[in-house]
């Protein structure tokens, strides 16, 4: 059986994928409340939350958006310190997924793998705004 020109296989825990094309890169960008980003295997949307909900960060204007680039640390509220790559790992995402899951900073400083893990954040107010990273995985 011969494959499509661009398609590709991949068995990763012995389950076999099958994309039918090379995945467009994620570009360094912006998101602010009530945006969505459509990217190369779901889709990011920064909605607006109550402060007690899970994964729910402080709100302090819109945060950058950036692809993986490898060696990320985060410091989890319950966790310390933890690589994103061992978030990844311990999610099962697939390795040739991971440079694609796009990562939230504010400040340049590391705030919410989507879907992962939120950063401990310090210096949060009384009547501060919350938002959330709902990330939305392609089936």
């Amino acid at each position: 059986m011969a494959l499509p020109h661009d398609a590709v296989l991949h068995c990763y825990q012995r389950v076999l994928y099958y994309e039918p094309e090379a995945p467009v890169p994620l570009l360094p960008g912006k998101l602010d409340l009530g945006e969505h980003l459509q990217c190369a295997y779901g889709v990011l949307q920064l909605v607006e939350a109550d402060p007690e909900a899970p994964m729910a960060m402080p709100y302090r204007g819109p945060v950058q958006v950036r692809a993986r680039a490898g060696g990320e640390r985060l410091t989890s509220p319950t966790a310390g310190t933890v690589s994103v790559k061992q978030l990844m790992q311990q999610a099962c995402m697939p390795p040739w997924q991971r440079a694609y899951l796009p990562l939230l900073y504010v400040n340049d400083v590391l705030v919410c793998v989507p879907g992962l893990a939120v950063a401990k954040v310090d210096g949060a107010v009384p009547g501060d705004r919350y938002c959330r990273a709902v990330w939305r995985a392609n089936s």
